[in-house]
């Protein structure tokens, strides 16, 4: 990394030790808090209901026929972003853009009461939705630990203090290089020197405002920044964000057919990795460095939750983006039951060797 303004940043930090805080929010343990959260807006008898629901989700999950209701949900608040990133499938000709109204997301959140961890996200940049502050505060408010993930591009001083004060559990910030040509080269549009400005002054005044908000980085592993993936932990480390989620990058054709520059990783490449290889070679370099990673590849979609788009359609999972094909539902005129126990959505709760073989899940990077 040779980026000056970088080791500008990073010679600047305002923090000389860890604080409580810190250690906390990078312990996995810390995550239990989202049970107190939950009690604390539902009270007792509606931690009895998560309790029966989680496990009956989890026998689900282990093959038993149980029927639960949906534990996660991502909803999109806007399909409108700032930036063009070459493996973003808003790049496809004729993608529909839209924005979620308040009222709208209200009228979702009504009906998801068993919904217990919201991922405000979508296929946008949540910020440019002006009603974003809202609907965070209003899903925190029912009582769920609500997550969402940013370019950081339009993070200014004003739009951070409004996100400490709504309560969210998690903020994401997504990037792929600590390079600045590279990162300006995947995601075009972006601007390397404001992506550090605006992470940094985000910490300030987390650890100022509300430090109980775990920042962490959200990394998508691709063949342009496989080789940059110790710089990227030393990038967390240095700028005092708590983690790091990597994923691959999502191989499914209708995400391969839209990639500019060949980004997809192939197997024979030898650049596809599985959770145990990821995390054998990488997590002690990040437990040097005081920087809890986690390599996201199972999925557990088709037991635990579903993605509702800027229109309200239900998809069975967020990497699945043809809704006029897959759609369960719309969550605004059709019944939750009846969106959750789609007759497609019951046929994907099988196991991952007959999932992988439907159409909606073939070439599918999750397990």
């Amino acid at each position: 990394m040779n980026n000056t303004l970088y080791e500008n940043e990073i010679s600047r930090k305002h923090k000389t030790e860890p604080n409580l805080y810190e250690a906390l929010r990078k312990n996995r343990l810390f995550y239990l808090r989202i049970i107190f959260l939950r009690i604390s807006r539902t009270g007792l008898i509606g931690f009895v209901k998560d309790t029966a629901n989680f496990f009956l989700a989890l026998m689900s999950v282990l093959g038993f026929k149980f029927v639960s209701k949906p534990l996660y949900a991502q909803i999109e608040p806007t399909s409108r972003c700032n930036l063009r990133c070459r493996m973003c499938i808003s790049n496809t000709p004729g993608y529909e853009r839209n924005d979620l109204s308040f009222i709208e997301f209200r009228q979702i959140i009504d009906k998801l009461s068993s919904v217990i961890c919201l991922n405000i996200q979508g296929n946008g940049e949540p910020l440019l939705n002006d009603n974003i502050f809202r609907m965070i505060n209003y899903a925190v408010q029912s009582g769920k630990a609500v997550f969402t993930c940013t370019n950081a591009m339009l993070l200014d001083d004003d739009k951070i203090q409004k996100i400490l004060k709504t309560g969210l559990f998690e903020l994401g910030i997504s990037m792929e290089s600590t390079d600045k040509e590279k990162y300006e080269y995947i995601r075009r549009g972006s601007d390397f020197d404001k992506l550090v400005q605006n992470i940094s002054r985000l910490v300030e005044l987390r650890d100022e405002i509300n430090p109980k908000l775990i920042v962490k980085l959200w990394v998508t592993i691709m063949n342009h920044n496989i080789e940059e993936i110790r710089d990227i932990i030393r990038f967390a480390s240095d700028l005092g964000l708590d983690g790091i989620y990597f994923q691959q990058i999502q191989n499914k054709y209708d995400y391969r057919a839209n990639y500019s520059g060949n980004f997809y990783s192939d197997p024979e490449s030898g650049l596809f990795f599985n959770r145990k290889s990821f995390i054998r070679e990488f997590e002690q370099f990040a437990r040097e460095l005081n920087v809890p990673i986690n390599f996201t590849q199972r999925c557990f979609w088709p037991w635990m939750g579903f993605f509702i788009n800027s229109k309200g359609f239900a998809t069975p999972c967020c990497v699945i983006n043809d809704y006029k094909k897959y759609s369960t539902g719309n969550i605004f005129s059709d019944d939750l039951k009846k969106v959750w126990n789609h007759p497609s959505y019951r046929g994907l709760r099988v196991p991952v060797s007959v999932r992988r073989k439907l159409s909606c899940c073939e070439g599918c990077s999750f397990e």
